[in-house]
């Protein structure tokens, strides 16, 4: 890391709180002394400096890769350049670093390094809010992320003519049971969730029946992809970017 490097500071302040906490042995001996909890919450509060730098190097790990990967489809021309050297990268950058040390989820870091990538292509970056997707991102638990993601893969969005109205019931319970299954939650938990992405913009929700077949009422499921998480998807998808001259 070098002087002036973000995630060097973020590392740096994050040592010295553990370091603070290390030499305060009144300090340790309260937390210590908390019933049940407190011998492991001692080690928690002594480790956080190499825990938060083992993290940032993750992210930059992860980072480099996706760069790695980003050029091969476009120009070193293409990077924007003046946005690299902006207040606004820089910002987002230390949301990014902030927020990896926050988690402990490998997938997240990968979409801050992913989110990272992207915004550095103003053809990409035009019309959309990186800062504004990290946050929502960070936001988000390992199984909300999950439950997002299969919402998007596995079930139409909102604006989809071709789904079937008659089968739509019957679709969503088996989306239901599928996403139970491999995220390992209950229904209560899934419909704590899916309200959750609908309180963040992710899910929109169905507020009226629509008429199918001879006048009659065809409830739709209660939630489907929202157009700021399309949005938000078509940014983290690599697509190809026209390489300039």
């Amino acid at each position: 890391m070098t002087e002036g490097d973000p995630s060097a500071d973020l590392e740096r302040r994050a040592e010295e709180a553990s370091e603070a906490y290390e030499r305060n042995m009144a300090l340790r001996a309260l937390v210590s002394a908390i019933p049940g909890i407190g011998s492991s919450l001692d080690i928690v509060l002594t480790s956080g400096g190499a825990r938060s730098e083992e993290r940032i190097r993750n992210l930059i790990d992860a980072l480099k890769e996706d760069m790695q990967e980003r050029m091969e489809t476009v120009a070193d021309s293409t990077l924007d350049k003046e946005y690299l050297e902006s207040d606004e990268f820089f910002d987002l950058v230390m949301r990014a670093l902030d927020a990896t040390i926050r988690t402990r989820d490998g997938e997240k870091r990968r979409l801050y390094a992913r989110i990272l990538t992207e915004s550095t292509i103003r053809s990409k970056r035009e019309g959309h809010s990186p800062e504004e997707y990290l946050d929502l991102i960070a936001d988000l638990t390992p199984r909300e992320l999950r439950v997002a993601r299969m919402l998007y893969t596995d079930w139409p969005g909102e604006g989809d003519e071709n789904r079937e109205l008659d089968k739509a019931d019957e679709a969503w319970r088996d989306w239901q049971d599928k996403v139970r299954a491999e995220v390992g939650i209950d229904g209560a938990d899934l419909q704590l969730i899916l309200g959750r992405l609908r309180s963040s913009g992710l899910a929109t929700e169905s507020v009226m029946d629509l008429p199918f077949g001879g006048g009659s009422l065809v409830a739709l499921p209660p939630y489907w992809v929202s157009r700021p998480f399309e949005k938000l998807m078509r940014f983290l998808e690599r697509e190809s970017v026209e390489l300039e001259d």
